[in-house]
Parts: C-alpha cells; sequence; structure tokens
C-alpha cells in the first residue's frame, strides 16, 4: 500500500485543484458592428444569453453553490468583471434591437 501512496496523493490533489478553479461565466465583447450583423432571431438569443449568465452571477454570488468548494477563485474581483462582461454585451444586443426594429417574438416589428 505505501507505493501506491504517492500515486493516491497526486490524484487527490488534482481532483481537489480541479474544484477550486470555478470561476463566474465570462461573456465575450459582442462590437456592434457585430450584433448589426445579427438576425433579429440571432440577437434575441444573444440577449437570452447574456441574461442568463447575468442570473449564473447572481446565484454564484448569492452563494447557490453545491458545495463551497464551487466557489470561484479570486470571488471579490472576479465578479465585477463578469457583470460589466455580461452587462456590456446586453447593452450592445439591447442597442441592435432597437437599431434594426425588432419585435418581442423574434422578428422585424411591422409598422407602416
Amino acid at each position: 500500500m505505501s507505493r501506491y501512496a504517492p500515486i493516491l496523493i497526486l490524484v487527490c490533489a488534482l481532483a481537489l485543484a480541479g474544484c477550486v478553479v470555478k470561476t463566474y461565466p465570462m461573456l465575450t465583447t459582442l462590437s456592434p458592428a457585430d450584433a448589426g450583423a445579427m438576425t433579429c432571431s440571432q440577437l434575441h438569443g444573444q440577449r437570452l444569453v447574456a441574461e442568463d449568465t447575468a442570473q449564473q452571477i447572481a446565484h454564484i454570488a448569492q452563494g447557490g453553490r453545491a458545495r463551497f468548494s464551487q466557489r470561484p477563485v479570486l470571488y471579490s474581483t472576479a465578479r465585477p468583471d463578469a457583470e460589466r462582461g455580461a452587462q456590456a454585451r446586453l447593452s450592445v444586443v439591447e442597442a441592435a434591437l432597437l437599431a434594426q426594429g425588432c419585435g418581442p417574438d423574434g422578428g422585424r416589428s411591422g409598422g407602416s
């Protein structure tokens, strides 16, 4: 048993390290030009992604984790960055939805 002890210790250390490195979800930036090239349906999908990510960030921040080991690394500094990223993406998507005249169902709003 003693000859397997170093291997067992290494496996346990790697397993524990995997639990510690969980972080807040981060969205990539979306330029207004990229958002302007999307269809209304794609923009609505992007809005749902941004809103879902913001909810995940809030859930993590409120302690809604299955185990304490899922607490994000750099807990106090990563949250504002994640929140800013989600809000920035949502702002770009909302502006593109307005600019393209998209309706709530994913299509263009009709108006004559």
